[in-house]
């Protein structure tokens, strides 16, 4: 149970004393906030006798008349009517709030009715914080989640587990991050590593509880964490995942904890850092090793770690039936993706390799000309972070496919952070301050503004607007000229939606994108030849259009891109546009079809 304590402005207190009513067991009258002509009985009678649907439109028209009286009776008849209707509820209460302090009592029992009775509980309390009424009832908790397909498997990754924080000295901590549906949860390093949680929009930043936590795990409605802080250090605990009831589960020394389903796997230093696992009631602790273990996760069935005699990389069935030996090199920095374990060794942190993760077809992939202090995987891209001992660093962007470095940030961090969503998050080391990074343009977002990060539009991309072509126009003259138009159809007519040019090899590419028909016209040109096709995004079918200057379209693109290892002409022309986007603007060619303009 949380209870919600807010404040009250000294104005409102002044109304509640002047208009509270005078018997314990008579129910509030309702005080106006401004003068308010009678409303005619027949204003009444017509709530009184309406539909549900009616009844929505009247509680419309009553707020934007700021007629909060009707407001408030109609959407009271509505909640008669339809006592699951949610908007009913909030229509009723911002109504009281609107009209005067003296109506916090009937709040109060609309919260108390919504809690047990309204479909969605959460927007209730939501409610009730924005708006800060004199809330005294208890709600429940409450779960983040809005459905059981959002409740994490595994309580972290391994890149946001095993990526070290510099802390002090040489000492280090481990997972400051977790994520589960649409919110994170964070330790402030700045605050002795309290806890928080935000949606990933940034709306709803709130701290949890009174503790400190590091190797953050988030399973359904509980976080598990070790306390980092003051006397208990490194001893573990869960807690409600809205800062409620918080349990200590064992004492004594624990490291690199990992929740998966209902088992907790974790390093037990009151047995030598010995790899455990018990549940997540603290029942059947037993030891997965033999001897001391360190850069531990799990992933799926198996449980991967070090061992600290030196003789190398591990993995344990999560059950402890079966020990594998991955390689004889310490791997002090990995990420699991897919079949793949992309790793780092301690005696050669420039270079990242690869294994199957049972040790097999070792690959080097990436070397770097620093030192390599963590990594983590965003969807496609791998991000790497160099920190020359506070002097300087930089987030490096590399291509999963290539291994090619796309690009480079200045920014003084070690870890790196990846919510499930693939948005990322770091530590700037200059200011101890939390950021969201847009990895394809660097732009940050600090954590803990009051209000939500900004929604993207066309202007805030980079977009500008040219009303006499009824397009938004974005133009790149780096490498290459690239020129983006999308089309307003507020301004004017096109044939296209979407239009992307730019030039390549003494020829012009242009693409169009038909947003209705999920239809891309193709086409290029050589001085007085051309060749133009169209491609389905539904099936992926091609028709040729027409062709001069070549037998065929497809041989006539060939020679555009004088590249024998682009077979197929077709997906990579699409491919080419689709990536641009997404690496640009971190969006699909339909979200950025349908994104409002801006101011």
């Amino acid at each position: 149970m949380k209870k919600i304590l807010c404040f009250i402005m000294a104005l409102l207190l002044c109304l509640l004393a002047a208009c509270s009513s005078p018997g314990a067991e008579q129910a509030p009258e309702i005080a106006t906030a401004k003068e308010v002509t009678p409303t005619p009985t027949t204003a009444q009678e017509a709530i009184a006798a309406a539909t549900a649907d009616e009844l929505r439109e009247m509680v419309e028209q009553y707020r934007n008349e700021e007629n909060y009286q009707m407001a408030y009776e109609a959407a009271s008849r509505l909640i008669e009517l339809d006592p699951s209707d949610t908007d009913a509820y909030i229509a009723a209460m911002s109504a009281l709030n609107a009209i005067s302090a003296a109506n916090y009592e009937r709040i109060n029992a609309l919260l108390a009715q919504g809690v047990e009775d309204a479909q969605d509980a959460q927007a209730l309390a939501e409610w009730a914080q924005d708006n800060q009424p004199d809330c005294t009832i208890e709600l429940p908790f409450i779960s983040d989640y809005k459905s059981d397909d959002q409740i994490n498997t595994m309580g972290t990754t391994s890149g946001n587990l095993l990526n070290d924080f510099h802390r002090e000295f040489e000492f280090w901590e481990t997972g400051l991050f977790t994520s589960q549906g649409d919110w994170i949860y964070f330790s402030r390093a700045d605050e002795g590593f309290t806890i928080y949680k935000m949606r990933t929009d940034g709306s709803q930043y709130q701290r949890l509880g009174e503790v400190s936590g590091s190797c953050l795990n988030v399973v359904g409605d509980w976080i598990y964490f070790r306390n980092p802080m003051g006397d208990n250090q490194r001893e573990m605990y869960k807690m409600r995942t809205d800062g409620s009831e918080c349990i200590k589960l064992l004492d004594g020394i624990r490291d690199y904890i990992c929740v998966s389903g209902d088992w907790i796997y974790y390093a037990n230093g009151n047995d030598n850092f010995r790899y455990y696992r018990m549940r997540t009631d603290s029942s059947e602790n037993m030891a997965l090793t033999e001897g001391s273990a360190c850069y531990m996760c799990v992933y799926g069935e198996w449980a991967y770690y070090c061992l600290t005699d030196e003789s190398g990389f591990y993995r344990t069935r999560t059950d402890g039936s079966e020990t594998q030996h991955l390689t004889g090199r310490i791997v002090s920095l990995y990420c699991m993706e897919g079949d793949w374990i992309y790793y780092c060794i301690r005696d050669d942190n420039y270079t990242v390799w690869r294994m199957r993760q049972d040790g097999s077809q070792i690959e080097k992939v990436l070397r770097y000309d620093q030192p390599i202090a963590t990594m983590n995987i965003a969807g496609d891209k791998m991000l790497l972070s160099v920190n020359n001992n506070g002097s300087g660093g930089v987030i490096i962007v590399v291509d999963m496919n290539s291994f090619e470095i796309l690009r480079t940030f200045q920014q003084i961090t070690d870890a790196i952070y990846v919510e499930n969503g693939g948005n990322v998050y770091f530590v700037d080391y200059n200011n101890m301050k939390w950021y969201l990074m847009n990895i394809h343009t660097g732009k940050l977002n600090e954590l803990g503004y009051e209000l939500p990060f900004e929604k993207p539009t066309l202007l805030n991309l980079g977009f500008r607007a040219d009303h006499d072509n009824a397009v938004c126009l974005y133009e790149q003259n780096e490498e290459r000229y690239i020129s983006i138009e999308v089309h307003r159809p507020e301004w004017g007519e096109k044939e296209y939606d979407f239009r992307f040019y730019t030039p390549i090899n003494d020829y012009g590419l242009v693409i169009t994108y038909h947003f209705n028909e999920q239809r891309f016209q193709v086409g290029c040109d050589r001085g007085e030849t051309y060749a133009v096709f169209d491609y389905f995004l539904k099936d992926s079918s091609t028709v040729d259009s027409v062709v001069s200057g070549a037998a065929t379209v497809k041989e006539y693109f060939q020679n555009m891109y004088n590249d024998p290892e682009i077979t197929d002409i077709y997906s990579y022309s699409v491919r080419l546009v689709e990536q641009y986007i997404s690496d640009t603007f971190d969006l699909s060619i339909d979200e950025l079809c349908t994104l409002p303009v801006g101011e």
